[in-house]
């Protein structure tokens, strides 16, 4: 199995995250939550939410849309979110002066006490041109790396594409 591990600040700005990671816009977490769906269970008792069916889900500049959406708590905080998509999208803000992140894959899990994001099938995170794909990508938010691995078919191998930085000389 090919594996990369990349450490660069330039790819935290790539990547992404959920309303309780730290690089989403301040004003974002400060934002209703929206979700929309064609079937909704919420089991309070249990602190475990199902979303089905066209899910679509908006807080600020964050957009996530997915097939299924599973969401657990714990006395009203998030520890693990489950998102399941042909693909799912996200899409966020993570500065005023950046330009937005989009992921897909087949699945993300979100894990709230590990800062950890987690791609799985055809996952793909794009930036500004800057692409890394692959068929599981990991990002760790506290320590802002990124791991990327193949599939098991040698066809399906991890991609990154860097753009050149512009020359600020006029």
């Amino acid at each position: 199995m090919c594996l990369a591990v990349i450490r660069a600040s330039s790819w935290a700005a790539l990547l992404f995250c959920l309303p309780a990671a730290s690089l989403a816009l301040e004003s974002d977490r400060e934002q209703p939550v929206h979700i929309s769906a064609d079937q909704v269970e919420l089991d309070e008792q249990k602190g475990v939410s199902h979303y089905r069916g066209n899910v679509h889900l908006e807080q600020g500049t964050l957009s996530i849309r997915a097939d299924r959406m599973t969401v657990y708590q714990t006395r009203r905080q998030i520890d693990r979110i489950l998102i399941h998509g042909a693909p799912a999208y996200f899409t966020q803000l993570p500065a005023a002066e950046q330009q937005p992140v989009e992921a897909e894959a087949r699945k993300m899990t979100y894990l709230s006490d590990q800062s950890r994001l987690e791609l799985e099938g055809e996952a793909r995170v794009e930036q500004d041109g800057n692409t890394f794909s692959g068929n599981r990508i990991v990002y760790d938010t506290q320590r802002s790396t990124v791991r990327a691995s193949r599939g098991s078919d040698d066809q399906d191998r991890v991609h990154v594409i860097i753009q050149p930085e512009e020359d600020p000389s006029p």
